[in-house]
């Protein structure tokens, strides 16, 4: 069992669906049994829906997203 330092910094990877399996579930265990990382981890995940919610911060302008999008075309192969 890691110990509770070590799941902290997991916590935002789980929230993330970024942890390998074993990883994820070696977590989720210590979760149920760790009332302290539990809050942790809710703290975290009303953290990020805040943040996610706010999205975008910002809306690039046309001009720019039209360049860009050339740019990617240019650059990727084409799909045919």
């Amino acid at each position: 069992m890691r110990p509770c330092s070590e799941n902290q910094s997991r916590i935002i990877r789980y929230l993330d669906d970024e942890l390998p399996g074993w990883e994820r579930a070696a977590l989720e265990s210590h979760l149920r049994r760790c009332a302290r990382c539990r809050r942790a981890a809710a703290d975290a995940s009303s953290f990020l829906d805040t943040v996610r919610s706010r999205r975008p911060a910002y809306r690039a302008p046309i001009t720019l997203r039209s360049r860009v999008e050339s740019i990617i075309q240019d650059v990727l192969p084409s799909e045919r």
